[in-house]
């Protein structure tokens, strides 16, 4: 009798499984202009009750970008996701429930495979994109919190350090292609040294000194072919 019951349950299963896999379709939501996928959506149920249980995101070049799931209920995040760089290394992936809507448990890895965590006690989320990707992480060791912020294809956007919430340090600022943007260092929160912006390019834009949060000295200022094209004395 309990052997016929369990075939008798273990065949139900199979057919809810299977009612619910019918019950799922997927739609693209959104192209590239060649008309490949850009957005997919894997919806549950059927016609204006239809909800969404999961999204893929691809780049230009056909590359998963991203993988996300959501709770059937609610349609609030639910498991894993996982983000991707265009050349396939993945870049993050964390886990989300209705605990944790920033996703817990973060792992994240630079383009060529190294681990962003290395040395840092724990990793958290604090800002999500607007492709709800992981945007700003605190990766913290003791009074010491490495700051970086990505870009929705995982490419960094800045990294520096604070101590007691202050800036501390080399802070650095990049462009969605890698190069560099703002190059400047801190002092207490203020700053203090070489401050430096660059073009898209690579070439300088203008660059000077502070003291204390404060321009001092001569700042230049340079064309796009990296010519001198003014100078401004901020005095001592």
């Amino acid at each position: 009798m309990k052997t016929t019951t369990r075939l008798a349950l273990a065949v139900l299963s199979g057919i809810v499984i299977l009612t619910s896999c019918k019950n799922e379709e997927e739609k693209v939501v959104a192209t590239w202009p060649g008309g490949s996928p850009q957005i997919v959506y894997t919806l549950q149920g059927k016609d204006d009750k239809a909800v969404k249980v999961a999204e893929r995101r691809y780049y230009e070049n056909g590359q998963l970008q991203c993988e996300k799931h959501y709770d059937a209920k609610d349609s609030k995040p639910n498991g894993t996701w996982t983000f991707y760089y265009d050349n396939g290394h993945r870049f993050a992936e964390g886990r989300f429930d209705a605990n944790h809507p920033r996703g817990t448990e973060w792992k994240l890895t630079t383009r060529d495979g190294a681990d962003y965590g290395v040395g840092s006690d724990s990793v958290v989320v604090a800002e999500l994109g607007d492709a709800e990707n992981p945007a700003t992480i605190f990766f913290y060791r003791d009074s010491i919190v490495t700051v970086r912020q990505f870009y929705s294809t995982g490419a960094l956007r800045c990294e520096g350090k604070t101590i007691n919430g202050l800036r501390e340090g080399l802070w650095k600022f990049y462009f969605s292609n890698g190069s560099p943007q703002t190059e400047a260092s801190f002092v207490g929160g203020k700053e203090e040294g070489t401050y430096t912006v660059y073009r898209e390019n690579g070439i300088p834009y203008y660059r000077g000194e502070y003291k204390a949060g404060r321009r001092i000295g001569n700042w230049e200022l340079y064309d796009e072919n990296a010519n001198l094209v003014s100078t401004q004395d901020y005095g001592k």
